[in-house]
C-alpha cells in the first residue's frame, strides 16, 4: 500500500501537474487548431519553468543533506524550494504572455500559481500544508475555468480529477505527510486562488 501510495506522490507531484494541464489545454480546447510547433513549445516551457527548474535546487539540497527527501517532508526544509519556486511561475507566467501571447485568462493561472506559492510559504512558517493538494486545487480550477471559457462539457474529466484528488489526499495521509486538514486546505488554497482570474478576465 505504500508503496502505491509512493508511486501516486510521484506520479501526481506539482513539478509535473502544470504540464499535464498545459497538455490538455493544448489538445482538449480550441488551442488543439494551433501548429504543433507551438503546441509543444507550450508544453516543453511549462516543464522547464515549472518542473525542471524548481528541481534543480532540490536536487542540490538533496545532495547537500539540507532536504531529507524530493517532496520536502520537513516543514522547516520548505521555505528555500518555494521561493525559488514562486521565480520560476512568475518566469513561466511571463514566457506565456510574451513568447506564447496566451489569452490574460490562461497567463492569470500562472500568476495564481506563483501567488499560490507565496501563501504556503506564508501559512508553512506556522503550519504545514499540502503542495500537492494545492497543485491539484489550482488545476481542477483550471480545467473548470477554461472549460467555462471555450465552452467544454468537462463532467467526466471533473469526475476523474475528483477521483485522482481524493486518491492523492489518500496517498499523502496513508504517507504520513499530511494530515486531512492539511490536504483540504492545500486544495482550498490552490482552487480559491486559481479560479476567479480565470473567469473575470
Amino acid at each position: 500500500m505504500k508503496l502505491f501510495c509512493k508511486i501516486i506522490s510521484i506520479v501526481f507531484h506539482p513539478l509535473l501537474m502544470s504540464a499535464y494541464a498545459m497538455t490538455w489545454l493544448m489538445f482538449a480546447t480550441e488551442f488543439q487548431f494551433t501548429s504543433a510547433q507551438y503546441k509543444w513549445i507550450a508544453i516543453g516551457g511549462t516543464l522547464v519553468f515549472t518542473g525542471i527548474l524548481p528541481l534543480i535546487p532540490l536536487v542540490v539540497l538533496l545532495m547537500r543533506g539540507e532536504i531529507t527527501d524530493i517532496n520536502i517532508s520537513i516543514r522547516e526544509q520548505r521555505t528555500f524550494p518555494y521561493m525559488f519556486s514562486f521565480l520560476a511561475y512568475i518566469f513561466w507566467a511571463y514566457f506565456l504572455w510574451r513568447n506564447l501571447t496566451m489569452p490574460p485568462f490562461i497567463v492569470s493561472a500562472a500568476v495564481a500559481s506563483a501567488v499560490s506559492t507565496v501563501i504556503l510559504l506564508i501559512i508553512n512558517f506556522k503550519w504545514k500544508i499540502s503542495a500537492h493538494l494545492c497543485c491539484a486545487g489550482g488545476i481542477f480550477a483550471f480545467v473548470v475555468g477554461i472549460s467555462f471559457k471555450f465552452g467544454i462539457n468537462p463532467l467526466w474529466l471533473i469526475i476523474t480529477m475528483l477521483a485522482i484528488t481524493l486518491l492523492l489526499a489518500v496517498s499523502r495521509i496513508e504517507l504520513k505527510a499530511h494530515t486531512p486538514a492539511q490536504t483540504l486546505a492545500g486544495f482550498a488554497v490552490g482552487f480559491v486562488v486559481t479560479l476567479p482570474p480565470i473567469l473575470l478576465l
